[in-house]
């Protein structure tokens, strides 16, 4: 990780990211079928037998909050679900699609404020947990960063966040476009969240262009 907001190390170790599955709703033609096993030859880590529908919908990207990331950079040297909330329900207001990030074990952390918003956020949908357990006195985390960068390639989305995902980018060289054209960094004044009117510089596309496909 490559950014100060995120969360210290101490006694956690990273792990390498398990299977995603995505479950389907009622049973696929043999067509659909076909093209669910040519996702999964693609990209063998994540398997979506239907495809996002955000674009046909709406027209907006998904957004997809590293949630780590927005809560240290609201809450400082605390872990804020407010902050995350805050995130979530501007995009929401919006009209996107919104999926937050985070390990699970976030989810009974001391450092963690308000635990109730994340409850609440994971029972309508929007949050989603990686990975993580305890063994031999350590916390075994799955590096929650590849989910993140992962789906929102998968999905066409932007990612909300303010690290720069480089170690990501290193590691496989197709999500390149995702990281470099589709990366959303934002400023906290205090419980005000701000984006850039130009995400991609003076010579880029305008905020609300950069939202839509």
């Amino acid at each position: 990780k490559q950014n100060e907001l995120k969360k210290p190390n101490n006694q956690i170790v990273v792990e390498d990211l398990t299977g995603a599955y995505l479950p389907k709703k009622g049973e696929a033609t043999s067509s659909k079928q076909d093209a669910s096993t040519e996702k999964v030859k693609k990209n063998v880590e994540l398997y979506q037998p239907m495809a996002n529908q955000s674009e046909k919908k709406t027209g907006l990207r998904p957004i997809v909050i590293d949630g780590c990331n927005v809560a240290f950079g609201h809450g400082r040297d605390r872990f804020s679900s407010l902050g995350i909330k805050i995130c979530a329900d501007y995009f929401k207001k919006l009209g996107h699609e919104v999926r937050v990030f985070l390990p699970q074990f976030r989810k009974h952390h001391n450092a963690t404020t308000d635990p109730q918003l994340l409850d609440a956020m994971e029972k309508d949908g929007t949050l989603c947990y990686t990975p993580s357990r305890r063994t031999d006195g350590k916390m075994i985390v799955s590096y929650d960063d590849r989910f993140i960068v992962q789906y929102a390639d998968a999905n066409g989305g932007l990612i909300v966040s303010r690290d720069n995902y480089r170690d990501l980018l290193n590691e496989n060289p197709e999500w390149k476009d995702t990281i470099d054209k589709r990366l959303l960094m934002y400023t906290w004044v205090g419980d005000t969240i701000m984006f850039p009117k130009d995400p991609l510089g003076r010579h880029g596309p305008n905020l609300e262009e950069f939202l839509r496909f």
